[in-house]
């Protein structure tokens, strides 16, 4: 076992919890292929599946915008391929803009994620969006403990 994690380790040489500058060498719907220091290697975006089964094509689109891509590992998370990551473009986290846009959805396993609570905000503002975009302002629940949006009640 400790022979793995040294051999896991040396392949890709990354810390967690350290953002990390990317190239995007590639990214279809087998998954994202980054370049970072000096490592060529497969990434997944990190606590997130795509709404629908084309959605890469969103977050390939994402990157192919951005002047800068970076990414980070969570600490609870095995370091290997393809390896689970936070991607950012322009320092916006990819996972949390496919999350408002309603093009991903949550899949957290692990309550004590890094960005676990800014994924989960991300959600809530597709929620609090697609209630608004049907002229109803109202109380939604959305699953959250305590909870849901504070929306005005219509006439208050």
């Amino acid at each position: 076992m400790k022979l793995i994690m040294i051999l896991a380790a040396s392949l890709l040489p990354f810390l967690h919890e350290t953002r990390y500058p990317a190239e995007v060498k590639g990214c279809d719907a087998q998954g994202i292929t980054l370049s970072a220091e000096g490592e060529l290697f497969h990434a997944e975006l990190f606590n997130v599946t795509y709404a629908e089964e084309d959605g890469w094509q969103d977050a390939c689109a994402i990157l192919a915008e951005a002047d800068e891509v970076s990414f980070e590992v969570d600490p609870l998370v095995s370091l290997e391929e393809p390896l689970p990551v936070y991607l950012f473009a322009d320092g916006e986290m990819v996972q949390e803009r496919l999350l408002q846009e309603g093009k991903a959805v949550l899949s957290i396993r692990n309550p004590n994620y890094r960005y676990e609570q800014q994924l989960e905000a991300a959600e809530l503002v597709l929620a609090g969006k697609a209630v608004e975009l049907h002229g109803v302002l109202t109380d939604v629940e959305v699953g959250v403990e305590g909870g849901g949006l504070p929306f005005p009640q219509p006439g208050k």
